[in-house]
C-alpha cells in the first residue's frame, strides 16, 4: 500500500485524459469514483497491523467496493452480538428512502426539466441523496451488520442535529468524518490546536467538493470550497457563543442555527453550472411529458 496513491494518481490522470472531451455527468463520475478508490486505500493503509495478515484477498476485495464504511479496523476486527441485528422496521425504511428518492430522480425531476430547470436539479439531487446515501447504501449496511460486522451507516439522522458541530462531527457522511479526523483533524491536533485543525479539516472539504463538483461543471470554481469556509465560521461562532452562555449547542436554538448555516448558503455548494449541466442531464426523460 505504500505506493497506492501514486498508482491511483497515476491512474486518475490516464483517465481523464481519456474522458477530457466527454459530458459533465460522465467527468463527475469518474472524479467521484477516483476520490471513492484513494480515501478507500489510504483507509487500507491504517489498518490493525498485528492482524492485517490474516485477512485474505476476498475480504479485502469485499471490504474495498462493496461496503461504504472507511473503518477497516472496525469491519474486520470488531464483533457484533446476535442481539443488536437490525430490526425489520430499519430494512422497510430504508428501502421506503431508496424508493421514495427513486420516484423524486425518475419521475418527479423530469416534470420541471422544460419549465422550471434548477428546480428539477435540485429535485433530482434530493431523489440522489435519498436513493443512494440514505436508502442503497443503509441498506448494503443493514446487511453487513446482519452478517455480524461492527460498521455503522454513513447518514445518522441528520435532521435531528442538536448543532452545526453535531451535524458535521456526527450525522452527516460520518465515513468521510471519520477519514478527515484521523487523516487530517488528529494530526494537525499534535501540533496546533483544535481551532486550525477544524479548519484545515473543511479545507480538505472543500477541495474535494470542488474536485467533484465544479471541475466536471467546468464552472462556479471557489463556491464549494467558500461554502465550507461559512460552515467553519459557522461552527466557530457556535462555540464561541456557547462560551458565553447563548445555547446554539443544543434545543431548538442549535437546530435552527444549524439549518441557516446549512441551508442558505447551499447554492455555493450547488451551483447554477453543475445543477444545469452535471444533474440536469442526468435526469431521465422517459417519464417527462411531450
Amino acid at each position: 500500500m505504500r505506493h497506492s496513491t501514486w498508482l491511483l494518481a497515476l491512474f486518475a490522470a490516464a483517465v481523464w485524459g481519456l474522458t477530457w472531451n466527454s459530458s459533465p455527468p460522465v467527468k463527475m463520475v469518474v472524479i467521484a469514483f477516483w476520490i471513492f478508490l484513494v480515501v478507500k486505500s489510504q483507509s487500507l493503509r491504517r489498518i490493525n497491523k498485528e492482524h492485517a495478515n490474516g485477512l485474505n484477498t476476498a475480504e479485502l476485495l469485499q471490504w474495498f467496493f462493496l461496503t461504504p464504511t472507511l473503518d477497516a479496523d472496525r469491519f474486520f476486527f470488531a464483533t457484533r452480538s446476535i442481539t443488536n441485528r437490525p430490526g425489520a422496521v430499519q430494512w422497510v425504511f430504508a428501502a421506503f428512502k431508496a424508493v421514495v428518492g427513486a420516484a423524486l430522480f425518475f419521475i418527479v425531476a423530469g416534470q420541471f426539466v422544460h419549465s422550471h430547470v434548477i428546480v428539477a436539479g435540485w429535485v433530482a439531487m434530493v431523489g440522489i441523496v435519498m436513493m443512494l446515501h440514505f436508502g442503497l447504501l443503509e441498506l448494503i449496511v443493514l446487511w453487513w451488520r446482519f452478517r455480524g460486522r461492527d460498521i455503522r451507516p454513513l447518514m445518522q439522522q441528520p435532521l435531528q442535529a442538536s448543532s452545526l458541530s453535531d451535524f458535521w462531527g456526527q450525522r452527516w457522511n460520518t465515513g468521510f468524518r471519520d477519514f478527515t479526523h484521523q487523516h487530517i483533524f488528529r494530526p494537525l491536533c499534535r501540533h496546533s490546536n483544535a481551532r486550525v485543525a477544524t479548519l484545515a479539516s473543511f479545507l480538505f472539504s472543500g477541495a474535494i467538493h470542488e474536485l467533484a463538483i465544479s471541475v466536471p461543471a467546468d464552472s462556479g470554481y471557489g463556491l464549494p470550497f467558500a461554502y465550507f469556509v461559512v460552515q467553519w465560521f459557522g461552527i466557530t461562532s457556535e462555540r464561541s457563543a456557547s462560551w458565553r452562555g447563548w445555547p446554539l449547542r443544543s434545543g431548538f436554538p442549535g437546530w435552527l442555527f444549524a439549518a441557516l448555516f446549512l441551508v442558505v448558503p447551499a447554492g455555493l455548494l450547488f451551483h447554477k453550472g453543475f445543477v444545469c449541466d452535471v444533474i440536469v442531464p442526468l435526469i431521465p426523460q422517459c417519464f417527462v411529458k411531450k
